[in-house]
């Protein structure tokens, strides 16, 4: 480099730090004067992975600012409810069956909301499973099963929906990405990553369209662990606790009607973790020690019994639909308050005093209305098969009646 070039590097770098000082300054000022807001009034928002969790409720907020709302969920039955529950509340939307790793399914689904709704003005991209075992215990199918659906389904929904957004030069992609992107932690190695590389997608995306002079926006989210995972054999020790699903939807609406590029929730956490990077090794393990966030897998209870037959342990996702499959298959029968009734015996050839009389009530926790939020406590007679306390589903501690008890390593594995 000349003597000419270095000044005009110079000179570029003074300006930059004059630029970084007054965006500061705008950031400090916008912690008390809100920013504007734009109006998502008559556009088409739509969302995968909602028919539960954090995806319905970004479906349900979009909603309800009079956004049409397109529901896309490998679960049927539990799309519809949001679309459902959406319409109850005055707003309008539809759903359709779509799992986000099927590229064919995905191309044809995106054709027919073309067809008989428009072109979506914001894709909003959530669905994504979460995969919590050690690197050397993940097995081939669940690592292809975790990149399909949380990096390939990107890929599909934005060579579906971006083409559209360019040729309009407006539009809006959402990613949700996670705070295990940019800090992992212990036993989510594999999920980190693949929440990395949809961090990265979308880092190059903006680069893409900033080179462009496109006006299509793009905002990546990372959030913390949130209460909505409930479903999966998980412990957790966490020094912040988990984030409510409806503050963590709020934050992510209110940063799309900003059009933030990439945000935390909550919103320090990302300045907080870049900083601990700029920090020497010993002291950011110091600091990563006093604010831990510790998650494994929790052994699932199998209940086995003497005789012909044997209680199955409940399944790592449970859902209304694996509820009243495996009730069907006991042929019990559910009130509408959840007491369950006419018990069988357990063996065909057995008698009532070989295990407990089938009238007496066996207390079994969880059947759970995930679309709806909603915990459904029944009453059964043979032991605790589930925790009653701390939020957790599932406990060790299991009181039976004599019953031998196995403890299974589980495949913590289901959709968010």
């Amino acid at each position: 480099m000349n003597c000419c070039e270095v000044t005009y590097l110079l000179l570029h770098v003074i300006r930059g730090i004059l630029m970084t000082i007054v965006c500061m300054l705008r950031e400090v000022v916008h912690l008390v004067v809100p920013r504007r807001q734009k109006s998502v009034k008559g556009e088409i928002v739509l969302v995968t992975g909602a028919g539960r969790g954090l995806g319905r409720r970004l479906a349900l907020n979009f909603g309800r600012r009079q956004a049409f709302i397109v529901c896309w969920d490998k679960d049927a039955e539990n799309n519809q409810n949001t679309v459902w529950d959406i319409r109850q509340e005055g707003g309008q939307a539809i759903g359709f069956t779509c799992d986000v790793t099927d590229r064919k399914a995905v191309m044809e689904t995106a054709v027919l909301v073309q067809q008989q709704i428009g072109h979506v003005t914001i894709l909003i991209n959530n669905a994504g499973i979460c995969l919590v075992k050690p690197v050397l215990e993940c097995t081939p199918d669940e690592l292809y099963g975790l990149l399909d659906t949380n990096l390939m389904g990107h890929f599909w929904t934005l060579k579906a929906f971006l083409p559209a957004m360019l040729e309009r030069n407006s539009g809006h992609v959402v990613a949700i990405s996670s705070a295990a992107a940019i800090a992992p932690v212990a036993h989510e190695a594999v999920y980190s990553a693949s929440k990395a590389a949809v961090s990265g997608l979308m880092d190059g995306l903006l680069q893409e369209l900033y080179l462009q002079n496109r006006k299509v926006k793009v905002t990546c989210v990372h959030p913390y662990f949130i209460a909505c995972m409930n479903d999966l054999p998980l412990k957790f020790d966490l020094r912040i606790g988990k984030l409510s699903p409806n503050y963590a939807a709020t934050e992510i609406v209110k940063a799309v009607l900003e059009e933030r590029e990439s945000i935390s929730i909550p919103r320090f956490m990302l300045f907080w973790i870049y900083f601990l990077r700029c920090l020497p090794q010993s002291a950011r393990k110091r600091w990563r020690e006093i604010f831990h966030a510790r998650v494994w897998p929790e052994p699932v209870i199998t209940e086995k019994r003497t005789g012909s037959s044997t209680v199955p342990a409940p399944s790592n996702t449970v859902d209304n639909e694996t509820a009243s499959r495996d009730i069907a298959k006991n042929k019990t029968t559910v009130s509408s308050c959840g007491e369950i009734q006419n018990m069988p015996s357990l063996s065909e050839n057995s008698t009532p005093n070989d295990h407990n009389d089938k009238n007496k009530p066996i207390k079994v926790y969880n059947l759970l209305d995930l679309d709806r939020g909603q915990t459904v406590t029944s009453s059964v007679n043979r032991g605790q098969l589930f925790s009653e306390t701390g939020g957790d589903l599932f406990n060790k501690n299991v009181a039976t009646n004599d019953t031998p008890v196995e403890i299974q390593a589980p495949e913590a594995t289901s959709k968010l």
